[in-house]
């Protein structure tokens, strides 16, 4: 996100009952190849302005961010087999209910293993600089599929996948068939250029809508509203185009690229390349800065009002009770906001990322070295805080189609979020009934967390150009903040 010390902005960040059973597809997506079907199993302080969390000035490849304010290893094997659920006993369940969010109801044919050692077999311990660790597609949509406390294990890298998607275990998932089909993310940025070919067959498309009538067809309050819409102050239309060719309208079309690119043989591909986009134009971009913010409160209504299940918010906000109530809302509908936590490199993340202590995720940055960003706003002391880390240096990602470069690397905890966004969709698509309390705790317990020595263990490896896939272990995640330092001013793109 962006703000300054003296200088406080809203930016972006260029960063129960029991449920249902879900369905395991039997056989692999159509969107994806055969072979890769059948895995293996593996066990077990205020901002007060709008600024973008992009960390890159395309310019020179770096954004102007600004001033806001026991781990999970997993045992492989080589043996091919299909996951065989057991069943969940009282124990292991009230060792579940441990901590703010619950995994009870998740599935009542699960097994959770019950002993002495079950709090710490829940997932990962609190780290002030990393949360709970680095996000992993692989346990998160296993244990969302029921099958805790397993992980769906390695496959060999797809080709064509940047290393950001290994780093978070995206295609883990995709083997299964779970790659966020019928989940919809809205992402309220600076605009989604829709018609780029690696985003335009996973826009969203509003079905109450009547393309060009000037009838507000669904009676939503949003007249032609087809594709989402443009909340820019002074504007309020349905054009969610980013405006100008500023280099800082490509926020959005890239974060949306890293969500829900598609698997097509060509550029790029998201975390979640079936799930669906609604753009939300929530600015003007110039120079890294907003123009003219709009209502963010009012944009995360609309999205939960019309079937979004995700929200992306790569920003920072004024802090507000108007704010807060939207956050609720979303929550209280099960719709899980994911925000950029700031590029500031401050102790603790920036709103709106600052209430996932108990709305939401708050979402930090990694280098391909597995280092915490030296921009990168940390998870603080609360250990209520639902921080993760995810990848948000040299991301590769869409631009739109009319700059002179269609795909560039940005960097930002605003390039991070989308990716926790991408793993959310993961989930939904595996378990469309999880509630916002499960997400959340799968989210978190099922990360990679950062050991005693502070580093994270995990077998994702790949060059930051989607190189192959390697089995060792990848760099440990140092806490020292090597890198350039960045002076980030507010109200730029984060």
């Amino acid at each position: 996100m962006f703000d300054n010390s003296s200088n406080r902005n809203v930016s972006f960040c260029v960063q129960s009952q029991p449920l249902a059973q879900p369905e395991i597809d039997p056989a692999p997506s159509p969107y994806f190849p055969t072979s890769r079907t059948q895995t293996l199993l593996s066990q077990a302080k205020l901002e007060k302005e709008n600024h973008l969390n992009r960390q890159t000035n395309l310019v020179d490849r770096i954004d102007h961010l600004g001033n806001a304010e026991a781990p999970l290893v997993q045992n492989r094997t080589s043996t091919e087999q299909v996951i065989t659920p057991l069943k969940l006993n009282q124990q292991s369940e009230k060792a579940a209910r441990q901590g703010q969010d619950s995994l009870t109801g998740l599935k009542q044919n699960q097994t959770i293993v019950a002993s002495a050692t079950a709090s710490k077999l829940l997932g990962s311990s609190f780290d002030t600089t990393f949360g709970y660790g680095l996000v992993n597609a692989a346990k998160a949509v296993a244990w969302a599929a029921g099958y805790y406390p397993h992980a769906f294990a390695d496959v060999a890298n797809w080709g064509g996948v940047h290393w950001g998607n290994d780093y978070v275990k995206a295609q883990e998932a995709w083997a299964w068939g779970k790659t966020g089909r019928g989940v919809t993310v809205a992402v309220i940025d600076s605009g989604v250029d829709i018609y780029h070919p690696d985003l335009n067959d996973n826009i969203w498309r509003n079905p109450g809508e009547i393309a060009g009538d000037r009838i507000d067809n669904d009676r939503n309050g949003y007249v032609d509203d087809l594709f989402g819409w443009n909340f820019g102050a002074g504007q309020n239309n349905n054009n969610v185009l980013p405006g100008t060719r500023d280099p800082g309208q490509a926020h959005g079309t890239h974060v949306a690229g890293t969500i829900a690119a598609e698997y097509n043989g060509f550029g790029t591909t998201g975390v979640a390349p079936n799930a669906k986009i609604m753009a939300l134009r929530i600015s003007d971009v110039r120079g890294n800065r907003f123009t003219n913010p709009g209502n963010l409160a009012e944009a995360i209504r609309y999205a939960v009002n019309n079937g979004a299940k995700v929200i992306n918010m790569s920003l920072g906000w004024t802090e507000s009770p108007e704010l807060i109530n939207a956050l609720n809302y979303a929550a209280s509908r099960n719709v899980i906001t994911v925000s950029a936590a700031g590029n500031s490199g401050l102790a603790s993340p920036a709103a709106p990322a600052k209430y996932a202590t108990h709305l939401g995720i708050s979402v930090g940055a990694i280098d391909s070295g597995g280092r915490i960003a030296n921009f990168s706003n940390r998870a603080g002391y609360d250990s209520r805080m639902q921080h993760v880390v995810a990848p948000g240096v040299g991301v590769w990602s869409t631009m739109p189609t009319n700059f002179s470069k269609w795909y560039d690397t940005m960097n930002g905890t605003s390039m991070a979020a989308p990716h926790v966004a991408g793993v959310v969709a993961l989930m939904l698509s595996a378990n469309p009934n999880l509630t916002h309390a499960q997400v959340r705790y799968i989210l978190t317990q099922s990360a990679t967390g950062p050991s005693y020595s502070s580093s994270f263990s995990s077998s994702a490896r790949s060059s930051p150009s989607g190189g192959s896939r390697s089995t060792n272990s990848m760099r440990n995640l140092h806490r020292n903040h090597e890198g350039e330092a960045i002076d980030v001013l507010i109200g730029k793109l984060v």
